[in-house]
């Protein structure tokens, strides 16, 4: 086997969860303080060239970090941010400025020109806190239904409830319906489970958002979000990531609209354990746990999208039905006037009326109804006038 003839030492701060910046934060906030750690970890390893890779997309951190780097003689690399990133397989592809993709490590050493150079890769919160003497914490940001969304510094052998707290805790008014740690490569975690839940150095979903939701949020169609995230961020190399993702998407839109089949749950868990088992990077094989928890922690919700064509959080606008209740509409027109598709019939005086077969659920209506007369209804639906009526005459 050939000697090493040349070790560099690269400095990431790719890969973040896109709900939660952490690298980013941390490299706008502590510029200087990182180009020295990065030099300092660099010199130690006898690394003959030391790199920075920072994600084009973060603009104030490249400005800041460039001239810093230069006097210390570390060069910044940019490009992408996708998730992927965390492969180090991947960032070595994306760091020459090739297309992302993942590699098995023989593969790129033997292919792409590294038979002959060791790589020695270490994220930027690593970097910093080592040269700090902070590996005891990890920096979090918690956002969702909490009292003051912010990014807190956790220290391990902390509980999930411990971390919302360092955020003002659960907002007053909100109910707990799960909690999102880590992104789209996370997972969701009951209420019952945050006492239970706890930070340990090296978690795989402990990687940088915690995000609360409450009964204002739809569990299908929050899956739907993250799912459209991870079919964008995958890198399309392997065909059960590449497709998989996509029919997350495609499935999960599908229980949105109300167009889902009952099957579709079981098909859905198939894929998960499928792809989750066969993918080829852990972006491929960690995008599957938002799936299997969604279902774990908010599956009777979203099941009722499909069996009851109903959604309890009142979100997803085909299942949403409006009605203008007679005992308080005072006939002002003002939402006749704000409505986009002139799907409210009344005039001066009368009962207003919504055609739902017209209106878009756009919500413009509710939002200039000062006596709150608009409201969203489910199966049960008020007594409402059938033709015009004057304010006051309805019974």
């Amino acid at each position: 086997m050939d000697k090493a003839k040349q070790t560099i030492f690269i400095c990431s701060a790719a890969g973040d969860d896109r709900r939660a910046q952490i690298n980013r934060e941390l490299v706008e906030k502590n510029a200087q303080a990182l180009v020295d750690a990065v030099k300092e970890a660099g010199t130690a390893a006898g690394a003959d060239k030391i790199y920075m890779y920072i994600p084009a997309a973060y603009e104030a951190a490249v400005e800041q970090v460039k001239p810093l780097a230069k006097d210390a003689g570390v060069e910044v690399v940019t490009g992408d941010d996708s998730p992927v990133c965390r492969d180090k397989t991947a960032l070595i592809s994306v760091f020459n400025g090739k297309i992302i993709r993942p590699y098995f490590e023989e593969d790129q050493e033997t292919f792409r020109g590294y038979e002959n150079v060791a790589k020695i890769i270490e994220n930027a919160e690593d970097v910093l806190r080592k040269a700090q003497g902070t590996e005891d914490k990890k920096l979090l940001y918690v956002s969702g239904a909490v009292a003051a969304p912010a990014f807190v510094e956790a220290p391990y052998g902390a509980s999930l409830s411990d971390i919302i707290a360092m955020a003002g805790g659960v907002k007053e008014g909100s109910t707990v319906k799960a909690v999102l740690v880590g992104g789209e490569l996370g997972r969701f975690i009951a209420p019952d489970a945050l006492d239970t839940t706890i930070m340990e150095k090296g978690s795989d979903i402990f990687t940088g958002g915690v995000e609360v939701l409450d009964q204002t949020y739809c569990g299908a169609d929050f899956t739907k979000t993250l799912m459209e995230s991870a079919r964008e961020d995958s890198c399309g190399k392997c065909p059960l990531c590449r497709e998989g993702t996509y029919q997350f998407h495609t499935i999960f839109n599908e229980i949105t609209v109300g167009k889902a089949k009952v099957t579709d749950v079981a098909l859905l868990k198939d894929l998960a354990d499928t792809i989750g088992w066969g993918a080829f990077c852990q972006f491929g094989q960690h995008m599957v746990n938002i799936v299997k928890s969604a279902f774990e922690v908010m599956g009777d919700e979203i099941e009722g999208h499909i069996k009851r064509k109903k959604c309890e959080a009142g979100v997803c606008k085909s299942f949403m039905t409006l009605a203008i209740l007679p005992d308080k509409c005072t006939g002002c027109e003002e939402c006749a006037d704000v409505c986009p598709e002139d799907a409210i019939e009344g005039k001066a005086g009368y009962i207003h009326m919504i055609d739902n077969d017209m209106c878009e659920k756009c919500g413009k209506c509710m939002e200039v109804c000062e006596e709150d007369a608009i409201v969203v209804v489910g199966s049960v639906k008020p007594k409402l006038p059938k033709r015009l009526t004057r304010v006051g005459r309805f019974r």
